[in-house]
């Protein structure tokens, strides 16, 4: 079996996860030329457990992908929720949000580091704010969305 690679993002996203207890993840090494890890949890957000993904590699991104709906922008709905999630980049900075192929809504937060100016606790940091945020407009967002798909 080869060894797996890993960037140098993922030994200092690992270190800083067990040095602070945090084992709540499990980490998928993709096996890419990036050398990508995607470490997978879930966030509860107004009794609700939402997926996270935090996916890092060689390159200078990392992104931080929440899953606020599985499959409700697909077939008429799409274009209206399209257009709502545009409304949402224009208005909250910070995330992007997006729908994926399969029409799941996602909140997407990129950081750009260099490998040797990674910082777990400002990735951190931000996955809170993003906790922060849902915590305060989650129910608005998905009563708008739910409008959109009946």
């Amino acid at each position: 079996m080869a060894e797996e690679k890993m960037n140098a993002k993922t030994l200092k996203l690992k270190e800083f996860f067990k040095a602070n207890k945090m084992e709540m993840f499990q980490d998928q090494n993709v096996g890419d030329e990036a050398e990508t890890t995607i470490f997978r949890s879930r966030m509860q957000v107004k009794g609700q457990l939402l997926p996270f993904a935090i996916l890092v590699d060689r390159t200078v991104y990392t992104l931080i992908q929440v899953q606020l709906a599985p499959a409700v922008a697909t077939g008429d709905a799409f274009v209206k929720i399209a257009k709502f999630m545009n409304d949402c980049n224009n208005r909250y900075r910070l995330f992007k949000f997006t729908i994926s192929e399969a029409g799941d809504l996602l909140i997407n937060a990129t950081l750009t580091f260099q490998d040797e100016k990674f910082e777990p606790a400002l990735l951190n940091a931000i996955l809170a704010e993003i906790v922060k945020f849902l915590d305060a407009e989650y129910p608005a967002l998905m009563e708008k969305v739910w409008a959109e798909v009946k």
